[in-house]
């Protein structure tokens, strides 16, 4: 896959579906957008950056197992950000309370996929949340 971050804005304590378009490249050097069937795992961390520019996950927000069925779609799906669409979305778990605690601070939303060949590999969203 290669890493990337999207980088966009949230609302503090929001709990929005993180969502966006992920590729995975095969041995035969053949990409596709990554589909259920490529992954054996997935989880997710929030970090928070410090003012040093170090990041530190956030306490009960680190290693939260994600549902492969729920969070990869083998079809891209609708939204409003082009006419392509989505084929992942990270929906934080409900059973905790937002990460996104403070205004005007910089959080990593960071997702460890372990693929079904056995390579781990990652991405996220780079999240801000306005300063008042």
């Amino acid at each position: 896959m290669g890493y990337s971050v999207y980088q966009d804005t949230v609302g503090k304590d929001a709990m929005i579906p993180l969502r966006r378009r992920v590729l995975v490249r095969h041995d035969d050097g053949t990409t596709a957008y990554l589909a259920q069937a490529d992954v054996s795992a997935a989880s997710y961390t929030v970090h928070k950056r410090l003012a040093d520019g170090t990041l530190e996950a956030i306490e009960d927000h680190t290693d939260i197992e994600l549902d492969v069925a729920e969070t990869i779609y083998d079809d891209l799906q609708d939204w409003d950000a082009d006419a392509t669409g989505f084929n992942v979305e990270v929906v934080l778990s409900s059973d905790l309370a937002s990460p996104f605690t403070e205004w005007g601070a910089v959080y990593l939303v960071h997702v460890q996929v372990e693929l079904v060949d056995g390579l781990v590999d990652g991405f996220g969203w780079l999240l801000r949340t306005p300063s008042l």
